[in-house]
């Protein structure tokens, strides 16, 4: 597999305090003297004026917050080598024995597609789905499609106590499935408020490409990023040695 290249471009993710907590903070008072002008009855204009002004920091709070997610999904999308060749090929079989080596229980589905979970500590648990891609459309797919599904919304509410890494493996995987290939492209998966709660890979088993926005591999995490930090070393583990 691929030696990763250590003197790539690194991105280091900004805690909260370097970003939404400033504005949160400086809200406060804004928000301590509204209260009180409207509990003491004094004129209601600067009741709502100062109330107004403490809502902004606040939504400039999480505006701030938000960049920071913005610019790590921008530095895997623009900094990644997002096509690897395989040498030697990956099998699905000596991945998945990594996989039961990492401490996952791996669970086999009609069609050769298998569920794989492991729980980190009582708090952090790690989804990993390798799905077949040439799976049909049949009544005997369905319940893996449905834990899919139900474990994607599951993961996406679990406020960083559970991470989704999901790999679909075939042949031809850029013919027949550009719109998921594109998404393998960005990586990242997030939630509409920028949560980050899993990551996109792909390998196509015609030409030994695994398509991976590696560069996610190179963000230094914030040491409560716990279920990123593990993702990351796996990543490596498995594809980057």
């Amino acid at each position: 597999m691929e030696k990763m290249n250590t003197e790539k471009e690194t991105y280091i993710q900004k805690t909260f305090f370097q970003t939404g907590a400033p504005p949160f903070a400086a809200s406060l008072p804004f928000l301590i003297v509204s209260m009180y002008c409207l509990l003491s009855k004094k004129p209601l204009l600067w009741a709502v004026l100062l109330l107004v002004i403490g809502l902004l920091l606040i939504a400039l709070g999480i505006k701030k917050a938000k960049q920071d997610t913005e610019h790590i999904l921008r530095f895997v999308r623009e900094k990644s080598v997002h096509c690897h060749r395989c040498s030697p090929p990956l099998t699905i079989a000596s991945l998945l024995d990594c996989l039961k080596q990492e401490g996952f229980a791996v669970t086999e589905y009609p069609f050769a597609n298998y569920y794989c979970c492991r729980d980190l500590d009582p708090k952090h648990r790690v989804h990993f789905f390798v799905a077949n891609n040439d799976t049909p459309d049949c009544p005997e797919a369905e319940n893996y499609s449905a834990l899919f599904i139900r474990t994607v919304g599951e993961t996406a509410l679990s406020l960083g106590c559970q991470y989704l890494l999901d790999l679909e493996y075939g042949s031809g995987l850029e013919q027949k499935s550009p719109q998921y290939i594109q998404a393998v492209r960005e990586g990242i998966m997030h939630d509409k408020q920028g949560i980050l709660f899993g990551f996109r890979l792909a390998y196509d088993t015609q030409d030994d490409t695994l398509y991976c926005a590696e560069a996610v591999t190179r963000i230094t995490w914030h040491r409560s990023e716990v279920l990123a930090i593990y993702a990351n070393e796996l990543l490596k583990k498995l594809f980057f040695r």
